[in-house]
C-alpha cells in the first residue's frame, strides 16, 4: 500500500472507532498546535511513526494520545525514555473532542511505569495545559479542513 493510502485509511478508520491506535494522530496535534517545523514521518511497513521532535519550551517531546477508559487516562510508559517532556492528550471515548492535555517533565516520571491519570488528578493536576487550542487543530483534522499529505512542515518517507 503507498503511504498515501496508508495515511488516508488509519485517519478515516480512526474517526470511524475501528483498526488499531493511531498514537501518531496526537503527536501530528501537538506538532501543529506547538508550531513545530521539520517533522518527519515515517511509515515502516504500516505503521506511521513521527521521528522524535524538539520543542523550544519542552524540548524532546514524547506524546501519549489516549482514549478515556472509565474517564482515565491509563499510560504506559516505556523503559526508553528518550524525552524531556511527556505530552498526555486525553480524548472522550466517543473521540468527539480532546478533553485534557497535560505537559509531564521527565523527572516527575522517574521509578513509575504506569500511571493513571483521573478527572482531578491532584499529583498531575498542576501539569494540566489549556487543551483549546489542541482541540482546535483537533476539529481541524477531524474535519477534514487539515491534510497532512499536503503540510510543507512534514515530510512523510516509507521504509520497506
Amino acid at each position: 500500500m503507498m503511504t498515501d493510502d496508508i495515511v488516508k485509511k488509519d485517519f478515516q478508520e480512526f474517526f470511524n472507532n475501528s483498526g488499531r491506535k493511531k498514537d501518531y494522530i496526537g503527536d501530528l496535534i501537538l506538532i501543529k498546535t506547538r508550531g513545530i517545523k521539520n517533522c518527519r514521518l515515517q511509515i515502516v511497513g504500516s505503521m506511521p511513526q513521527f521521528d522524535l521532535f524538539t520543542d523550544p519550551e519542552y524540548g524532546n517531546i514524547k506524546v501519549m494520545f489516549r482514549t478515556a477508559y472509565h474517564d482515565d487516562y491509563k499510560i504506559t510508559i516505556g523503559t526508553g525514555r528518550d524525552f524531556d517532556t511527556l505530552f498526555i492528550i486525553g480524548i472522550s471515548r466517543e473521540k468527539k473532542i480532546i478533553e485534557r492535555v497535560f505537559a509531564i517533565p521527565k523527572k516527575e516520571l522517574d521509578n513509575i511505569k504506569n500511571i493513571t491519570i483521573t478527572k482531578n488528578s491532584p499529583k498531575y493536576i498542576r501539569f494540566k495545559i489549556d487543551e483549546k487550542p489542541y482541540i482546535q487543530i483537533y476539529e481541524k483534522i477531524k474535519k477534514g479542513k487539515y491534510s497532512i499529505l499536503t503540510d510543507s512542515d512534514i515530510t512523510i518517507t516509507e521504509k520497506l
